[in-house]
């Protein structure tokens, strides 16, 4: 086995091995992309990571199904921490949801990396939204499209998700999420709450946020979400939604009652 790196102008070679948010970092070079070629130069495992302050933040990991169990995440781990320690960063950060891949959590237990939820995963399907549901507690349906923004909205959307330490790169922001399922938010000149959606092969909603006096705006952006959904795709497409903050995951619960809920943890390895 060879670990070798995969550069933006070959990433479209791996994408499907990728979510699409993370395929965009990677694309326009935000993120350092890894392969582990077989001896035929096959890819049977790729990571992508970025470097954030002092932090090396995996973004993914994955493995083909055959090549599972036999050591090769701990090869890429240590491989990604020893080039973390090259860039002068001092720990190794990675966040996922437990259910969705076992065998990086069995690999953190094995290495025995401490840990802290810090969100939850819900996956569900357009049609077993009870929509009727969401739209009895909005007054009206509210924001309009991402594509829709005029430059400064476009900047302050950039600033927010930089404050959130979220990727904020201009092309990453106007490739990987939606331009009209994603919606703003504005009062008074300012952006007071937003939900990006990525859309692809299924629905996430990568991002929600208001601001703290603003979260009764939250479902009537989702209202306005799931209607331009439903009029583009089918009943049956996935829709999933990470929840981080307090008030996404009150409005997830209740909104969400017969999704898959998954508790997402992150882990912090120090590199020495």
């Amino acid at each position: 086995m060879t670990i070798c790196s995969i550069g933006p102008g070959q990433i479209e070679s791996v994408r499907e091995m990728f979510p699409h948010s993370v395929y965009w970092q990677a694309r326009t070079g935000l993120a350092d992309v890894f392969g582990l070629q077989d001896d035929n130069g096959v890819l049977q495992a790729v990571m992508a990571a970025e470097v954030r302050g002092l932090a090396t933040r995996l973004l993914w990991l994955w493995v083909a199904p055959d090549y599972r169990r036999q050591g090769l995440g701990r090869m890429m781990l240590l491989t990604l921490m020893a080039n973390g320690h090259d860039a002068g960063t001092n720990r190794l950060e990675l966040d996922f949801p437990v259910d969705d891949n076992l065998e990086m959590f069995s690999l953190m237990v094995g290495l025995n990396v401490p840990f802290r939820q810090i969100g939850s995963l819900y996956a569900t399907t357009l049609g077993q939204v009870d929509l009727s549901r969401l739209e009895g507690h909005v007054r009206q349906a509210v924001g309009f499209p991402l594509g829709q923004a005029d430059p400064l909205q476009r900047k302050e959307v950039g600033q927010v998700l930089r404050s959130q330490q979220m990727p904020a790169h201009p092309e990453l922001v106007a490739q990987c999420y939606d331009p009209d399922l994603s919606r703003l938010f504005f009062r008074d000149g300012a952006l007071r709450a937003m939900l990006l959606i990525e859309a692809g092969a299924h629905l996430c909603v990568s991002y929600l946020w208001c601001d703290k006096e603003w979260s009764q705006i939250l479902p009537g952006l989702l209202v306005c979400c799931l209607r331009a959904a439903r009029e583009r795709y089918p009943a049956d497409t996935e829709l999933y939604t990470g929840t981080i903050a307090e008030s996404a995951s009150r409005l997830s619960d209740a909104f969400l009652p017969n999704a898959k809920k998954t508790l997402v943890f992150q882990y912090r390895i120090p590199i020495g």
